[in-house]
């Protein structure tokens, strides 16, 4: 081992013009390449038995690269078991590995070149002839993705292609975040050790079936879904989340939070709400006792977040319609509705209502209608002022969400 440390040392100190010869780059060329920046780098030991956790096509090759967070967390659990997983925006870079296929080599990157699209990986390595057993001396490397068409392998090229930020195929096998951790699902489920040394395992599942409705007004199916989710100790708890879809392409969300043990019932997508319906315990009551208690949860997807909605009160509902502001001018026309409504003075909504109105609005004509979504209920109009000419007034309690093309077609109200 002694001498392997030396030989290691030896080839880096005086052999780092040497290029492993899966990597080899004209350099009498190397003027006419872009050298990318490397942001982060690192080098070990890789177990053979995970070779399968490579990308398929490139499980014998001596370089290729990782463009998404699902397989490149696989690898890096088997690189560097028990170590955190760095953060990376697979949209804006992609990683690249570099690895002798032949002799037990350890291997680091010692520079990365782009060439009309074609990246070609440099590396310096140790010299043995010690056979490839049971680890193989791999490096990786983060680098741009930006023009990166291909990765150059031997007198092959490896295609990239282009994906877009967190997004994958389906609701089942992206990304979610619970309690400021990421857990990539695959097939629904997901299951981490809590340690290096530890056998104690974390445990997150899809549970009953994902809904489908749109959350954000662009016309996709965007998914719903409640995660149960075991950290190894004596809870259960239960979350909700959503994967927003773009182009038939899926992002999970941060998962909030319903509670330990308790019982969902139904869940549901309504006028770009998720509803959900669960049994809960009593306050004080021990979680030996089933839960009974009805509960509902109310959620809308806001700047790409998840956000629980206020408790509606006494006879408080969700509606979609129509709002116009201006001179003389305040109501809300609900879809279910045959007439328009006054906005009530008092709502604690209006001041959000009237802000995004013009900000929407800013350079449409006067009195040009606004969809959006709101939580309120119904009151009697004022006795004077604008407002008693409605036949009724509405008392607006929190905005749900706005959406510019929106419209009444084929909507329910809750």
């Amino acid at each position: 081992m002694n001498a392997l440390k030396l030989l290691f040392v030896f080839a880096f100190c005086f052999s780092s013009t040497w290029l492993s010869a899966g990597s080899m780059t004209d350099v009498g060329h190397e003027s006419e390449a872009n050298t990318l920046p490397v942001f982060q780098d690192w080098q070990g030991d890789y177990p053979v038995a995970r070779i399968d956790r490579l990308p398929e096509g490139q499980r014998s090759l001596r370089v290729g690269y990782f463009d998404n967070l699902v397989r490149f967390t696989k690898v890096w659990q088997a690189f560097k078991p028990g170590e955190e997983l760095p953060v990376l925006d697979f949209s804006r870079y992609i990683v690249v590995f570099s690895r002798n296929v032949t002799f037990y080599n350890r291997t680091a990157i010692l520079k990365v070149l782009l060439r009309d699209g074609v990246v070609e990986i440099l590396t310096i390595e140790t010299r043995s002839a010690l056979p490839i057993e049971d680890k193989v001396g791999m490096a990786i490397a983060v680098i741009p993705r930006v023009g990166v068409k291909y990765i150059k392998a031997g007198n092959g090229r490896i295609p990239v292609t282009e994906v877009e930020q967190g997004f994958v195929s389906g609701p089942l096998n992206t990304t979610y975040t619970i309690e400021g951790n990421k857990i990539i699902l695959q097939n629904g489920c997901s299951e981490m050790a809590l340690g290096s040394d530890s056998a104690t395992k974390i445990r997150t599942c899809v549970s009953g079936d994902v809904i489908g409705g749109d959350l954000d007004g662009d016309g996709d199916k965007d998914a719903a879904l409640i995660l149960v989710h075991d950290p190894g100790g004596s809870g259960t708890f239960y979350y909700v989340a959503v994967a927003e879809n773009r182009n038939g392409r899926y992002r999970g969300t941060n998962a909030v939070r319903l509670g330990d043990r308790i019982a969902p019932k139904d869940l549901r997508i309504r006028n770009g709400v998720v509803i959900v319906k669960y049994a809960r315990r009593r306050l004080h009551e021990p979680m030996s006792m089933a839960p009974t208690v009805e509960a509902f949860l109310y959620l809308a997807f806001k700047d790409g977040k998840l956000k629980a909605l206020k408790p509606l009160g006494t006879d408080e509902q969700i509606l979609e319609g129509r709002v116009i502001v201006g001179h003389e001018v305040r109501s809300f026309h609900p879809c279910t509705r045959k007439t328009d409504y006054w906005l009530s003075g008092d709502s604690p909504a209006l001041g959000e209502i009237m802000a995004r109105y013009n900000e929407a609005l800013s350079d449409a004509r006067p009195y040009t209608p606004l969809f959006m979504v709101l939580a309120g209920k119904f009151v009697e109009v004022p006795r004077e002022g604008y407002g008693a000419d409605y036949d009724g007034s509405f008392f607006a309690t929190q905005v749900v969400g706005v959406r510019p093309e929106g419209n009444c077609k084929g909507r329910n109200n809750l």
